[in-house]
């Protein structure tokens, strides 16, 4: 299946029938979810219609680093193989609904699907002369549920489905199923009701068919749940070495041989010198998934780090939503720091950086990146792999003063230093 391009972050809906006797707890479906997750989509949401428990409802709600497109390489088959598990859950492939940000208006609110009950509405238009009419009906039912109390987080996007069809997408948080009903019926007066006339008259309410074939329930009333997220935990060591130490000498062979014998918890490991300071080593070590790198830190305090070492390592316990293999294997990698001001919105910072990811896809001196799990303190840390330091510098000065303005002006603090890794 090929995906065109698409503007971040997007939204997918997944939606499937859940072959007779299996539930979200099946272990195919968490090895799906799982696999998300090790691809680089840490995010996810899913349930089962309440009038229908058969009927899967699964929610991506933040491609925010990579397109869909983009996704579908990155499939970790060695561990999971698609096909194989979604028979073993589903009675046939599930369809996907994908949201791209030009399809909606806000960024897909976390509360719609945070409440006990969140109802989904998946309607076709008659035709695309009708996308006018239903938007301004839609969003005039949208602005009054937002003043319902019981109704949370109304939002809905506009879209084109897989086959061409014009198709809405509505999502509204409620308090309980009794009060779908309930809050639908006294909600306050619409501003437009001329546009409600106009929404009956764009729908395309023959949709029997279109449910049978696609599995899609009309309104249906979905109980999410938020599954365990995973990330990949991470040790990262700054290591200040002697000024005699280079990769070349015999004691970096020592602590080069001491460090790759780990155990299984340990997936993966890197080292890079500093690339404008070679006494400045960074050596990281990526974990399994559920274990703590925190477990792992008398590492640090080996002989073989002590032999080579200047200074005391310091030693950085990290969570990646993402870990891609291009942050590893571009010629340099950007190692950053980034510090959000307190007055900045998380979520105005996150969709800003979802549109810059966006653009920095289509530089051809960029190769990928990996965004860690902000900490505490508002920082997060990053891995931007480039062509080179040039090439890297030349698009920050393309770009200083029109889309990097925003990043400026919201950032209390950053710090960043060039590494080229090599991967053990």
């Amino acid at each position: 299946m090929s995906l065109p391009s698409m503007s971040l972050p997007t939204v997918e809906l997944v939606v499937g029938r859940l072959r007779d006797g299996v539930s979200t707890t099946h272990p195919s479906f968490k090895k799906l979810r799982d696999a998300c997750v090790i691809g680089g989509l840490p995010k996810q949401v899913y349930g089962v219609a309440v009038e229908d428990s058969q009927m899967l409802y699964w929610l991506i709600p933040d491609y925010d680093t990579i397109e869909p497109k983009d996704f579908l390489p990155k499939w970790p088959s060695d561990f999971c193989d698609y096909f194989k598990e979604i028979k073993e859950i589903t009675t046939e492939e599930p369809v996907s609904f994908y949201m791209p940000r030009d399809s909606y208006a806000v960024l897909f609110p976390q509360k719609s699907t945070s409440v006990p009950i969140t109802e989904i509405v998946v309607l076709e238009l008659k035709s695309e002369a009708d996308i006018d009419k239903y938007k301004t009906a839609q969003q005039a039912v949208v602005d009054a549920q937002s003043k319902e109390p019981t109704a949370h987080a109304p939002w809905f996007s506009m879209i084109k489905s897989d086959k061409g069809v014009s198709t809405g997408l509505v999502f509204v948080g409620w308090d309980s199923k009794e009060t779908t009903s309930v809050g639908s019926s006294r909600l306050r007066p619409v501003p437009n009701p001329l546009a409600i006339k106009d929404l009956a008259k764009a729908i395309n309410t023959n949709t029997n068919a279109y449910a049978a074939t696609h599995f899609i329930c009309t309104n249906p009333r979905v109980s999410f749940e938020l599954p365990e997220m995973s990330t990949h935990p991470v040790e990262l060591l700054i290591i200040t070495v002697k000024a005699e130490i280079t990769s070349d000498s015999a004691a970096f062979t020592v602590f080069r041989e001491e460090a790759s014998k780990t155990d299984d918890a340990v997936v993966r490991q890197a080292y890079g010198f500093q690339v404008n300071d070679p006494t400045r080593l960074y050596w990281l070590r990526q974990f399994r998934e559920g274990t703590s790198p925190e477990a792992f830190g008398s590492f640090a305090q080996s002989k073989a780090v002590l032999d080579i070492s200047a200074s005391e390592a310091i030693v950085h316990n990290l969570h990646f939503k993402e870990l891609p293999n291009e942050v590893f294997t571009a010629p340099v990698t950007e190692i950053s720091t980034v510090t959000l001001k307190q007055e900045i919105n998380p979520d105005e910072f996150t969709a800003y950086r979802a549109s810059l990811t966006t653009i920095l896809l289509q530089s051809p001196v960029f190769r990928g990146l990996a965004r860690g799990v902000p900490e505490a303190d508002r920082t997060t840390w990053t891995l931007l792999g480039w062509e080179s330091i040039e090439g890297h510098h030349a698009w920050a000065k393309e770009h200083m003063g029109t889309t990097l303005e925003y990043f400026v002006k919201s950032v209390e603090k950053s710090a960043a230093v060039h590494v080229s890794w090599s991967v053990l």
